[in-house]
């Protein structure tokens, strides 16, 4: 059986390939001309493309600037009409009157009557707006656009109020002065409708997308629930006498409408197809004159070998002409050559062209060929081409050197699959490693490289992946903070969760509350975060998420009874990393509504939450000021708690110095926050569910408020919470967790109350 195949490698390694014919140059020209014409044509279109990109930009920046005038039209109408009020003699007349509200109520009919497109027109005293409980028929944003009025002596600014919503509208507000203008006696506030504003064209198909944009200091906010692209609109228009602007994003990444980059596709394959006929005539042309110019070679050769004069061929081609008046010198200046007689002594034999030296550099130490002209052909031998027998290879028995690799496995040794197996099962430990402390109420923590070491977390993992295997929870999320031993702890439990079977989908560095959102969205999961929170940096843990809910104690403490006696389960789970930040802050950013911007200053304490909260704050309209916001830095040692006061003071000068309206402190995890007011005073964690609940409670009376021990008495028995009807239920701290997170979810993102509109802010 080797003999044939020792033979037909040697006949194999014996030939040569074809040396190459003059096809392969034709067809390499096609190719060089198609590479060439490919990127003219392709330069040609991005020049079209983007000469058609300016003109369609100035198109849009005109239509937004057009957009912009009309609009200020119509506003300075209104505008006019409404400051032509300031100075009515008969509102006057009327807010001289007091003690009599139908008076009143007669001049709002009459205003009505001025200036019909009008929603709403109210007339009301200074003293009014002024009120702590404010105006009934008011909204808060309203209510402070009359005060701007009231204050300023002079009319205000067109501006949206109640962005986002059903009843969203424009709002403007006159002062009425008396006759020497010195002292306001009332206020005009008019409500007018959102058709007041053209269509804004909205989406202008593949060219771009134009929108209405209410700008109050730094805050921008869309009027449209149209999605607008990330990043800053590429031109805008302010519109005089209002808050607002027309904006326009431009949109380039369709450079070249595709019907067109099709047509050009086609037209490219129909000149390259043309170019290849004309190629393949001229080449088919080419091969037959050098075919036949060659056999004026054989004509020569077979001229001088049977000693004919020696002819002159004329060729088809005049650059074979010149090779074969080359040959035909070199045939004529041969002697004829006879066959020798008999008896005498034989014609010595030409000497034969030296033969290449093996042994040496390639070439014959009397070869007049140079290195350059000779190509050199390296074999691949195998066994069968050491001209040796199979014996005296030394091979092991059995061992058949012609089969293919798969069948080479020894009988008895595991396949693939039980080998994976085995290394999958070897990531458990005994429970002799695993301490029983670690395993506290709500988390699992202990100390980093004592405690909590790489197998300890594995088997950890290995019963977080089986208690989601029993709730039939395919996949498990994991997330982690930026502890020094986070990653590699982080990696083991891994590990131990993918050796049971389930699926991870690895969050990498992570807020705890993204964790739980992920848990929750779109449906609930099982998950675990790596934190040891505000501890000490020497400590390290886990929280868990089981089935969307917070581990209670007894779960936890099922965990470790499943380590215990062995109750796990093994296979081999799929990885998938993703980007959690970005769909957790959409889910945000469409959720929350900000009238106006607030100036927040935060301190991240180099934790998890610096990857999340100043962008989310940027995008919700806030300005904000970073104090300890890197991911790179290091933790502070020792680790803040911001539920304490005394770890808030930097924040609070920070405040103070900025001039900013609220501070918000958060831990290693972001699951603790602490807050500051604008004059820089720690405000307790009681103090804030109130602001919640109040907030809460004003749209949903009657509902439950959770708070757990460490909550003073104020939060059951003060009137924050009663007052608007709501019911303090105070519970242990094992069935606060998961309520919890609701409210430390509100906080993280604003740290303020928002009423159901978005067009009321309460300070703290």
């Amino acid at each position: 059986m080797v003999a044939p195949r020792r033979e037909d490698a040697r006949h194999k390694a014996a030939e040569g390939d074809s040396p190459p014919g003059i096809k392969r140059f034709w067809i390499e020209s096609f190719i060089g001309i198609a590479l060439v014409l490919l990127p003219t044509a392709l330069l040609l279109l991005y020049v079209w493309a983007a000469r058609s990109a300016a003109d369609s930009r100035l198109l849009l920046e005109g239509a937004t600037d057009a957009l912009a005038v009309t609009v200020a039209s119509e506003m300075t109408r209104v505008r006019g009409v409404v400051q032509a009020w300031q100075e009515d003699p008969q509102l006057r007349a009327a807010f001289a009157a007091p003690g009599k509200p139908e008076t009143l109520k007669q001049r709002e009919e009459d205003l009505r009557k001025r200036l019909p497109e009008a929603l709403n027109i109210h007339l009301f005293a200074p003293e009014q707006i002024h009120a702590v409980e404010g105006i009934p028929f008011m909204s808060y944003a309203g209510l402070d656009l009359a005060r701007q009025a009231a204050q300023a002596r002079t009319l205000t600014l067109i501006e949206v109020h109640k962005v986002g919503q059903p009843d969203m509208h424009l709002a403007v507000a006159a002062p009425v002065l008396d006759a020497a203008h010195e002292r306001v006696l009332g206020v005009v506030h008019v409500a007018l409708p959102m058709n007041l504003l053209p269509n804004p064209l909205g989406s202008t198909g593949d060219s771009g997308l134009i929108l209405y944009q209410q700008v109050v200091g730094d805050a921008v906010a869309n009027l449209e629930r149209i999605d607008a692209p990330d990043g800053p609109p590429d031109h805008t228009a302010a519109i005089a006498g209002t808050r607002l602007r027309t904006a326009v994003w431009i949109k380039g990444a369709a450079l070249v409408d595709p019907w067109l980059m099709g047509g050009v596709g086609a037209g490219f394959l129909v000149v390259m197809a043309l170019i290849g006929a004309v190629l393949w005539l001229g080449y088919s042309g080419l091969r037959r004159a050098l075919l036949l110019d060659c056999k004026g070679f054989v004509a020569l050769v077979d001229d001088a070998v049977h000693q004919r004069t020696v002819r002159r061929i004329k060729t088809r081609l005049a650059d074979i002409q010149e090779a074969h008046q080359e040959t035909l010198n070199l045939l004529r200046g041969l002697q004829p050559t006879r066959a020798p007689l008999r008896g005498t002594a034989a014609a010595p034999a030409p000497r034969a062209p030296a033969l290449p030296d093996t042994e040496g550099d390639g070439l014959s130490p009397t070869s007049t060929l140079s290195e350059s002209s000779i190509e050199v052909e390296e074999l691949d031998l195998s066994v069968y081409d050491l001209d040796l027998p199979v014996e005296a290879l030394n091979l092991p028995e059995g061992f058949d050197p012609y089969a293919t690799p798969i069948e080479q496995t020894p009988e008895g040794a595991p396949s693939l699959q039980e080998a994976l197996d085995a290394g999958i099962a070897s990531y458990g430990t005994t429970q002799a490693d695993v301490p029983a402390e670690i395993f506290r109420a709500y988390d699992i923590r202990g100390l980093v490289d004592d405690q909590l070491t790489a197998p300890v977390i594995r088997a950890i993992g290995q019963a977080v992946g089986s208690a989601a295997a029993a709730l039939g929870d395919p996949t498990v999320v994991v997330g982690r903070d930026v502890r020094p031993s986070s990653a590699a702890l982080g990696d083991a439990l891994i590990q131990g969760i993918r050796g049971t079977g389930a699926n991870v989908l690895d969050l990498g560095v992570v807020p705890t509350p993204l964790v739980y959102f992920a848990c929750a969205h779109p449906q609930p999961q099982t998950g675990a975060m790596v934190t040891a929170s505000h501890n000490p940096i020497t400590y390290n843990g886990v929280k868990i998420v089981l089935n969307g809910e917070s581990a209670q104690a007894d779960q936890i403490q099922a965990l470790y009874r499943r380590i215990l006696v062995g109750d796990l389960v093994t296979g081999r789970g799929g990885y998938q990393a993703q980007d959690i930040i970005r769909s957790y802050r959409a889910y945000l950013e469409q959720d929350v509504n900000l009238a106006r911007g607030l100036t927040v200053a935060i301190d991240c304490g180099n934790g998890t939450l610096s990857a999340v909260a100043p962008a989310l704050l940027r995008a919700l309209g806030c300005q904000v000021l970073e104090l300890n916001c890197d991911l790179e830095s290091p933790l502070p040692d020792p680790i803040p708690d911001p539920a304490l006061p005394e770890c808030t003071r930097d924040l609070g000068e920070l405040v103070l110095s900025k001039g900013a309206d609220i501070g918000l402190a958060f831990d290693v995890d972001g699951d603790r926050l602490g807050v500051v007011d604008s004059q820089g005073r720690y405000i307790s964690a009681d103090r804030v569910l109130m602001l919640l609940a109040t907030d809460v409670l004003a749209r949903h009376p009657g509902t439950d408020i959770i708070y757990d021990v460490k909550c003073s008495r104020h939060l059951a028995h003060g009137e924050s919470v009663l007052a608007h009807r709501g019911w303090p239920s105070p519970r242990a701290a094992a069935g606060v967790f998961r309520h919890a997170q609701v409210v430390e979810h509100q906080a993280d993102v604003a740290c303020q109350a928002l009423d159901g509109g978005g067009d009321r802010v309460a300070g703290f």
